[in-house]
Parts: C-alpha cells; structure tokens; sequence
C-alpha cells in the first residue's frame, strides 16, 4: 500500500483536531467528551481524504481474454490457405492491416495499435515499405505481437532491376529476381528478342551484364514456367532507353576524376570557361565559376569541387561560413507540437522522445530552447548552450502534457520569436490540423510564415500518419529541410562543429530522400573540410561527421548546382571509395539526357491498372499543350508486355504487389514484442497465449478518498441521531 499525504497541510489541521479533543477530556461530561470525538475523527477523516491517499494493488491486464487478429486481405496473400479460428473463452476481434494492390503494412498496422493488447497478425509480412520500428512501437504500449503462418500455394513471381537509361560501350548490370513459395524456378531472358545468358548469384537472384552498341529503345524480357494462381507475374518486360553520351565540359587541369567520367559521359576540358556553354548539358568546375549564371539559369548543371570565395560564386550553394559561426555551435529552438485535436495523445509523447533525444544527441556547443504549443506557443527554455542547459532542458520537455487544438503558424512565430533573431527552428509534429479555426487558414498561414522567415527550418514528421504533403510543403518554401522522425538523429551532424579540418572524416549522409542520396549508404571519408554553410534553399546532403558540408545542392533558376566541399579538387577519395556518389550527383547535375534533342518523346515504364505520364517536345495526338516546347499526357494499355506511344516503346507490367511472393522471416522482430510465431493446427497454443497474456497483472492504483468520505459521512449521522436521542439537536 501507499499513502501520500500533504504533510503541512495535514500537521496542522491535526492540531485543530486534538486541542478540541484534549479540552473535551477535561470535563466530565460524557456526551461532550463524545460528540468532541466524533468531531475529531470527521475532520480527520475529511483531513485525510483531502490528502488523496492511494493503494496499489495488481488487477489483471484485461477481465477477459481477448485477441485482435490484425487481416492482411492485399491480393500477394490471396495465396495462403483460408483460416478460421475458434477460441473457446477468448474474445476474437478483426482488423484489416492491407488490401487490395497496397501493402503498407507498418502504416496498416500501427493505425490499430492501442496499449496492453494482443495481437495476431495472419500476412506473409510483404510490405511495400519497411518494417522497421514496429517492434519497438508495440514494446513501448506494452502489446504483443503474435504471427500465423498458414500453409501457402505455390507461386513464383518474377522481375527485373536495373538501368532504365544507358549510353553505347558503357557496362550495365542487369538482375533478375524470382521468389517463390518452393524452390525458384531460373528464369529466361531476352534481349532483344535475343536470349541472355544469366548467372546464378544465390537463391533466387541472377544476374548478367551488358553493353549497348546501339542507341535507341531495347527490349529486355524476364520469364518462368510455373502452373499457379497467378499467370501475369511469370513475365516481366522492361525497356532500356540508350541515348549518346551527353556532352560535359570539365574546366580547370586534366586529371583523373574526368577518367572516370567517360564510361558515361563525352568529355571535354577548358582551362578557363569559354564563352559558349550551351552544347554542354553539365560543366564541373574545379576552380572558377563566373560566368555560368546564364547558363544555369537556362536549366542546365553545374558541378564545383574548388575553394569556396572569390566572383561568381553566387552560383553556389554555400557560401563562407562567417569566423564565429564557423568555429562556434548555432542557436536552435525545438517547436514541439503537443496539440491532441486528432485525438491521439501517444503522437506527443512521440514528440517528446523525439525533442528530448535531439537534446541528449547535439553538440555541446550548440545554444538550444524549446517552444511547446497547440493553439499558442508556450516558451519552455531560452536557448541557452548546452554545456550548461542541457539536463534541465531535457527535464521540461518530459514535463510537457498534451492538451488543445494544432495552429501551428503560431507555435512556429512562437519558435521565431525565442530565437530573437536568425537561426534554426526544428519542428517536431505530425503537421495535421485540427481545432480551432478552418484547415485551410492554419494551412496558409503555416505556409505564409515558411516563405517570409529568416530563419532554417526543418521539419520533422512524427507518426505513420502525418501529414508528409503538407510538412514537405512547408520545408520547401521556407528552404529548410523535411525528415521522417527515424532519420532525426541524423540532425546531430548537421548541427555539429564547423569549420575546417585536415583529419580524415567519415562523410554522413544527412538528407536520404534527396534523388543523389536516396536509398544509399556511403562507406567513404573525406579531409580538408571548407569552412561554408549552405544557403537559404539549398539542400544539405552529405557531411563530415563533425557537421562539416562536403555535398550541398539547390535549383539556380531552372539548373541544377552542386558544390563539393571537402577533398581536393579531382575528389580523390571519394572517388576510390565510392565514387557512385560524384556520378550521382553529376547525373543529376546533367538532367533529362534528350532535353538539348529538337524532338523527343518521354514514356516510362508501369503497371496494370496506372496511367503512365507521357511527355514530349512536340505536338502528339493525345497529348496536350502545357508550354512552349512540352506537351504532356496519359496513357493507359489494356494488357501487359510492351507498347508503343509514338514510336517510343515502353513496358507495361504485372501489379507490384504480386512480385513479393512467400513468408518474410519476422520470428525475431516477434519475438521481442514478447510474440510466437503459430501455425493454424496451434489452436490451443494461441488460445493458451491469449489466456496467459489477459491474465498478466499490472500495478493499478486506487483512489481511498472516496471511502473516507463514507465513513466520514456515515460518522456524521451516527453522531446527529445520538444527539437528537439525547434531545441536544
């Protein structure tokens, strides 16, 4: 048991009790000295219901036992055999996690996650998306999560990945994927028409490489015997459009990093940059830019690995950084939505976790506040540096509570105004709105702020339900940055310590969604750090683990800008260990490689039942005019293989959902939610599970004030019915 009492409150309304008690025993009259007990014990039982005393007992976790079966209906698991549980004494509820030709499952299954609960999922575990975080989710709420593995059909699928672009001579790896419910049948290729010898890398993937001699579109056909369910996803068609060499031009010294680029590119160099630019669909600069403003704005590339300073550098991305913010950390304020409009208070706590490990990761040097706020913003913490704030600052944000509507125009003006002039502002919230005023007002003001402030902003979403649309939205008119809240801690190294540095640095990629970085991973470092900062709108994607900028791009008009600054000038380092970072970002720089053609066509490839965007340089019939030189359009075919839209062929494939055939292994992410992974025949096993599970105990506490209150009351009549049968009333 456990009592809490207010201890000075209670001491002295104590003493009230006793002296009246203790003048009673010294007359001798017996009714006196009762009702002056009775009174004493009222108000000390009143006293002590004030004082809110609790007991703590263990209930069961639920008072009867129940199971949710979370139903995976999208069509890859029409091919698990049909079950149909009976439980006896167990409560069985259904949800459905995915159907159809979706299967987001982490989002399905999150949506039905509530506390203290259990729960079945029966699904091959098949996501289009990744599964990671669930596990911790469920541990955090204190649910379980239980697998059914019902007996699968057989069924095979197929496809291909690589390249969808070449040029001629250039080496191209193709791969050709099979998964299966049994052993993976090895698959057919055709190129061409002509048949493709392919190796066996492990089970269920082959591979084989290529070189175009031709430019133009080529055909590449995937297919495997198989007697199953489905017959459409025994085939895969993909095209490979292979175009000349786009022209580059490299000003400054001939070294190695133009090497590099001729596989795929037609190389040119210039001490000096001419005055005619226009041929050349990207120029890399080693050392001078000036002169190239046109040329960018116009929506063409610009690649720079030389210092940072000097004219035109405009142009660039970065700038230099000033000497105080170069050697000292920046000022940053947390805005910290903890509205509950959509009714979801675990979204805060959510955004409390995030705040407060934000706190416990970035540099000490750093000056950090915090803004909390729903229909206004409620200051937590001046930024302070967090060599002297950082627990106490830690300590607020666990302090917050969720309450009221979302404006988040105010919470973010709320975060301007604690910083006091420029700097940082990382806002931390789901981006939905609700409560007061219209959705479209608080979505316009939000908006109206991002593109008039000063200062960064970055948007962190929490939840698998936030509003991405709208946050991503937000980043991009204020020139700031978006990021799911699993990507977060990468904000540690953008917010690091400046400045140049001669030692090598592990490069960290800071910004995974953008088109040079998304989905890779880098295993390269750099040294010789320059000491810049990104512009406003420039995109910051790859630091030093100090914080430093080694990769940084934005838009200049209608041309694309990156600036290396870390390494030497010819990007050596990089480019011996991973140089698909540097042909990334030159990709990149160079745009659509047919953009400088008079006339061209743009189809790519899709899947059954989505309408495939096509774009041209000319007027087609079906397409119609949207500018000068574009005319854009749909098209949809009725069956699968390969198509043409004026002349251009394209590849019309299976639903992506049917290429992720059989069980994904998900015993350990089970495991730890404190899960088992069951068969169908495992009836009286999951019947068990849901039993056991119910009758876990957790500490409850219960209120005693109430029964206080009684006992007080019924003391209370006790004492007026003695008194009126003494005839004293």
């Amino acid at each position: 048991m456990m009592m809490g009492l207010e201890r000075p409150l209670a001491l002295l309304l104590l003493l009230l009790v006793l002296f009246p008690l203790y003048n009673s025993f010294r007359r001798e009259e017996t009714f006196k000295q009762l009702v002056s007990l009775s009174r004493a014990l009222l108000i000390l039982l009143l006293v002590l219901a004030v004082a809110g005393p609790t007991i703590t007992l263990d209930r069961p976790l639920q008072p009867e036992p129940q199971l949710t079966v979370l139903a995976d209906e999208s069509t890859s698991t029409s091919i698990l055999e049909g079950t149909e549980l009976e439980l006896e004494g167990v409560e069985v509820r259904e949800k459905v996690i995915a159907s159809g030709n979706s299967s987001e499952l982490k989002r399905g299954i999150l949506r039905h996650l509530e506390p203290d609960t259990n729960y079945l999922a029966v699904s091959d575990f098949q996501s289009s998306g990744s599964l990671d975080g669930v596990a911790d989710r469920f541990r955090e709420v204190n649910s379980t999560l239980n697998v059914l593995e019902p007996r699968e059909e057989e069924e095979s699928a197929v496809r291909i990945e690589g390249p969808e672009t070449a040029v001629p001579g250039a080496e191209n790896r193709f791969t050709v994927h099979v998964s299966s419910t049994g052993e993976p049948p090895e698959p057919q290729v055709t190129l061409d028409g002509e048949y493709a010898e392919v190796e066996r890398v492990e089970e269920g993937e082959w591979s084989f490489t290529h070189r175009f001699v031709s430019e133009g579109s080529h055909r590449l056909k995937a297919e495997i015997g198989s007697d199953d369910r489905y017959d459409m996803n025994d085939r895969y068609f993909m095209t490979i459009e292979v175009t000349e060499k786009p022209e580059v031009l490299v000003v400054g010294s001939v070294g190695g990093m133009a090497e590099s680029l001729r596989q795929f590119y037609d190389v040119s160099y210039s001490s000096e940059v001419p005055e005619d630019v226009e041929d050349y669909y990207a120029v890399i600069a080693k050392n001078d830019v000036e002169g190239l403003e046109r040329y960018a704005i116009e929506g063409n590339g610009v690649v720079y690995t030389g210092k940072v300073g000097g004219r035109g550098m405009d142009i660039l991305p970065v700038r230099p950084a000033p000497e105080d913010e170069s050697s000292e950390g920046t000022k940053i304020v947390l805005a910290v939505d903890i509205s509950i409009s959509t009714g979801e208070e675990g979204k805060v706590k959510m955004s409390k976790k995030i705040a407060y490990n934000l706190v416990d990761l970035l540099p000490f040097n750093n000056r950090v506040g915090a803004v909390a706020y729903n229909r206004d913003a409620f200051l937590v913490s001046e930024p302070e540096p967090l060599s002297l704030n950082r627990e106490r600052l830690k300590d607020k944000i666990a302090r917050l509570e969720p309450s009221g509507p979302s404006l988040h125009n105010r919470g973010l003006e709320g975060a301007e105004e604690a910083l006091n002039g420029t700097g940082n502002i990382i806002w931390i919230t789901d981006g939905r709105i609700g409560g007061l005023g219209s959705n479209r007002d608080v979505r316009e003001k939000t908006l109206e702020f991002a593109g008039s402030t000063d200062t960064r902003l970055i948007t962190v979403s929490v939840g698998d339900d936030s509003n991405t649309g709208f946050l991503q939205d937000v980043a991009d008119e204020s020139g700031g940055m978006y990021m799911d809240s699993s990507d977060s801690g990468r904000l540690k190294f953008v917010f690091a310590a400046g400045g140049a540095e001669d030692k090598a640095s592990r490069l960290v990629i800071v910004d995974p969604l953008h088109f040079v970085t998304q989905g890779k991973e880098l295993e390269a470092s750099s040294t010789g750090f320059e000491p810049v900062e990104p512009r406003r709108g420039a995109d910051l994607l790859v630091t030093g683990t100090g914080g430093q900028p080694f990769l940084t791009t934005w838009r200049y008009g209608l041309g694309r800008v990156a600036a290396f600054t870390g390494g030497d000038t010819e990007l050596n380092r990089l480019r011996q260990k991973d140089s698909s970072l540097l042909m990334r970002t030159v990709s990149w720089a160079v745009g659509d490689p047919q953009r400088k053609e008079d006339r061209w066509v743009e189809v790519g490839d899709g899947t059954l039942g989505d309408e495939i965007e096509v774009r041209a340089s000319y007027p087609v019939e079906g397409l119609r005019r949207q500018s000068d030189g574009l005319h854009i359009g749909e098209t949809e075919p009725e069956s699968q293989g390969f198509h043409t839209f004026a002349g251009k062929t394209f590849g019309y494939n299976y639903p992506e959902e049917l290429s992720r055939i059989g069980y994904r292994d998900v015993q350990r992410m089970a495991r730890r939610t404190g899960g088992e992974v069951f068969s169908p025949v495992e009836e009286e096993a999951i019947r068990e599970n849901a039993v056991n599970f119910s009758s876990r105990t957790v500490p409850s506490k219960t209120s005693v004030s109430k029964y206080l209150l009684f006992i007080a009351l019924l003391l209370f009549l006790v004492e007026v019915g003695y008194r009126k049968w003494n005839g004293r009333m």
